[in-house]
């Protein structure tokens, strides 16, 4: 809910495209489930968003995943390679992790093989991939605002970013990553950087775990601060606050 305000409210500004959210986990596992949850919010925002374009502007609302390559692939080419292995299989994996639609539920890859593509909740190519309903009725039927590809969240920002912590170190290696950041690309003016940044299962960033995070944590909130000075909000979540005063 929280950071369903912050994604409005950012809406309000000059420039206040681009990622505006920024959640952190430590398990890829804990990231994907939240991830699948997330999405109906950032779904519902869509929705209204459609409905009113005048007051939330006309960049759509969307999600994206940031993870390693074992839970996604990374890039285009590894996305069409994999929507093709899901084609010819005869009961299709969940490789690109949203197995069915937010909204309305439906299943994202048929149980079994399908000679319909309309049934693959799926279009990949060599410089683009997108998800979309296979439901026609669906208001999302044309495309969902959901990105798990790497190359395709640093060419489309998404207003909410999921990601594990370890992804971030990719910064160093990685110059599109910047675009997250609100950083410019070719002719884009670039938008503003993240404005609410949460760290969730605060309790597991323990031993040498959290002494690494901790060294990316100040380069993170410093490409958070916008050309003002202003940083972002942090927040933090926790299951337990056992030795808490340590």
């Amino acid at each position: 809910l929280l950071a369903a305000f912050a994604m409005v409210l950012r809406r309000r500004e000059p420039g206040g495209g681009g990622t505006a959210v920024l959640s952190r986990y430590t398990l890829s596992l804990l990231t994907t489930q939240q991830f699948q949850r997330a999405a109906t919010t950032v779904c519902a925002l869509e929705t209204l968003r459609r409905a009113e374009p005048g007051v939330y502007g006309s960049e759509p609302f969307s999600i994206g995943l940031w993870v390693g390559e074992t839970t996604t692939p990374n890039t285009y080419d590894k996305a069409r390679t994999a929507y093709e292995n899901a084609r010819q299989a005869a009961q299709p994996d969940d490789v690109f992790i949203l197995d069915r639609c937010p909204w309305c539920g439906t299943r994202i890859l048929p149980a079994h093989k399908s000679p319909d593509a309309g049934d693959y909740g799926v279009r990949a190519t060599a410089d683009s991939f997108a998800f979309f309903c296979p439901r026609r009725e669906c208001v999302f039927h044309d495309e969902l605002p959901v990105a798990v590809v790497d190359e395709h969240l640093y060419d489309r920002p998404p207003t909410f970013v999921l990601g594990t912590v370890d992804k971030f170190a990719r910064l160093a290696w990685e110059p599109r990553a910047g675009r997250l950041f609100g950083a410019r690309s070719g002719t884009d003016a670039g938008n503003l950087p993240p404005s609410l940044v949460i760290q969730d299962e605060l309790h597991l960033l323990t031993g040498p775990l959290g002494t690494t995070v901790g060294l990316y944590e100040s380069a993170v909130l410093g490409l958070c601060v916008g050309s003002d000075g202003t940083g972002p909000k942090v927040v933090a979540s926790t299951a337990t606050i056992r030795r808490s005063g340590e």
